[in-house]
Parts: structure tokens; sequence; C-alpha cells
């Protein structure tokens, strides 16, 4: 049994006085674990950020910093196994025919091929902000996200009389998920001794 997992990818950073921020990424991934013709899966992310605080109207004391941003970005999974979209034959089978006493040996299909699977793609939007206070010491982070799989991996239950023994797998659903999430950092200053 073995698989193989291929991969490309390119990143483009800018920064313009540190006030205005831009990443963009390209990711490109082939698995063997799917078939010829759906083995690659293209995944873009870009992102945004302002830092408020470097422009020049900025003057607010008790804040040291300020920063919003928003990122856009798609990851795949090939969370299948090494030969699902391979349709497996069991060659130990054997039949009895019109009332025989000694079985024909046979083959049968244990298992369905797919050949139309291929990758999940997670894409997810984030809004976050990002605070400092008390002279960089008190961190804050508040976000808001937005998740949603597609085309999401599943073993389809089908019925015992095609004879598979294992259900086959498919792209045959989408997952949304949302929510906040709030962080706070606290650094401490530690001060110098000499002697």
């Amino acid at each position: 049994s073995q698989n193989k997992l291929m991969s490309y990818f390119g990143r483009v950073n800018y920064s313009y006085d540190s006030k205005y921020l831009f990443q963009a990424t390209m990711r490109a991934d082939g698995s063997s674990r799917f078939a010829p013709g759906n083995q690659w899966g293209y995944f873009p992310s870009a992102s945004a950020g302002w830092r408020i605080s470097q422009e020049d109207f900025w003057n607010v004391s008790w804040m040291n910093d300020l920063k919003i941003r928003y990122s856009y970005g798609q990851l795949g999974s090939q969370n299948v196994g090494n030969y699902d979209w391979m349709s497996l034959i069991n060659s130990y089978t054997a039949y009895n025919f019109a009332g025989g006493l000694s079985p024909t040996a046979g083959q049968a299909i244990v298992e369905l091929s797919n050949n139309d699977i291929s990758w999940e793609t997670l894409i997810q939007h984030n809004f976050g902000v990002d605070m400092a206070f008390l002279n960089n010491q008190l961190l804050v982070t508040a976000e808001y996200y937005i998740s949603k799989s597609e085309d999401c991996l599943y073993n389809q239950e089908i019925l015992r009389v095609t004879g598979a023994t294992n259900n086959p797998v498919v792209n045959s659903a989408t997952l949304s998920n949302r929510g906040v999430e709030l962080r706070s950092e606290e650094r401490r200053v530690g001060k110098e001794c000499r002697s």
C-alpha cells in the first residue's frame, strides 16, 4: 500500500510604510488517492490589513496599536484511503451451481469504485481586530470567522444486495460553521538587575 502527495505553492507579501499590509498565496496539491483527472486541487488565499495606529491622524494615548484585517483562504483534504477510487475484487469467492457438492472458484467485487471523488475544500473568511494597551503590555484580539467545508468526503451507505462489503466514498455534504474568538495576552516587562 502506498500513496504520493506533491505540492507547489507561492507567496507574495507587500507592506507599505507598515500601515497597509497584503499577502497572497497560491497552493496546488496533487494526490494519488484520487483518480487521474481529479488528482490536483488548487487552493488560493489572501489577506489584507490596515494598521490605523500608524496613521498621522491617530491620537489615542491609551491605545498603543490598532489593526483591522480580513483574510480569505482555502484548504484541501485528501482524507480517503489509498485506493478508494478503484473497485476491489475478491478472488477467493466460491459459488455452488445447480446444487453441486463442490464449490466453484470465482471472483466478486467487494468494494464499489467512485472515480469522481476529489478534494474536500475548506473555505474560511476571517475578520479581525488587534489592539495593544498599557505600553504594549496588554494585547487583545477579536476575530469573527465563517467556515464552510464543501464536497465533504463521506462513506455513502448502499444496499448490501450489491454484493459490496464497504460503502463507497463520495463528495456528498456541505458543513458550515461560524463564531467569535477573543484572546488576550499580558506581557510583563522585567527589571534589569545589575550588581
